[in-house]
């Protein structure tokens, strides 16, 4: 077992099998993503951190750095009271939409991509 592991199965019930879901969810989005924990939370990175699971009383919220950049899924992030990060919220009641989730994951993706290209340049 890794950090990750150790982390969500100290976890109850109910918040396990929703971190356990949306993990799966994230690394099947890209073949490139490593994962660890971060700021005592699950991080997904590339070619740099690009999302974390961070549990509320309610759900949990998934964060996407360089949020301001999201274009076709914007409507769907939160900007709340941060400046570059946006999050997409997930409660313990309903069902994941997961057009929605992986749409976002791909253009996080994009944008992480991005990172890359202009590290490069």
């Amino acid at each position: 077992m890794n950090q990750v592991d150790d982390y969500i199965f100290n976890q109850n019930e109910e918040l396990r099998e929703l971190l356990i879901t949306l993990r799966t969810i994230i690394l099947k989005s890209d073949s490139k993503i490593t994962e660890k924990i971060s700021y005592k939370i699950p991080f997904f990175s590339r070619n740099k951190p690009f999302c974390y699971l961070n549990p509320k009383k309610l759900g949990v919220d998934i964060g996407f750095w360089g949020g301001t950049q999201f274009e076709r899924n914007a409507h769907l992030l939160e900007l709340k009271d941060r400046k570059m990060i946006k999050t997409y919220f997930i409660s313990f009641d309903e069902e994941i939409n997961i057009d929605h989730l992986n749409s976002i994951l791909q253009e996080a993706i994009e944008i992480d991509n991005s990172y890359a290209i202009k590290k490069k340049g």
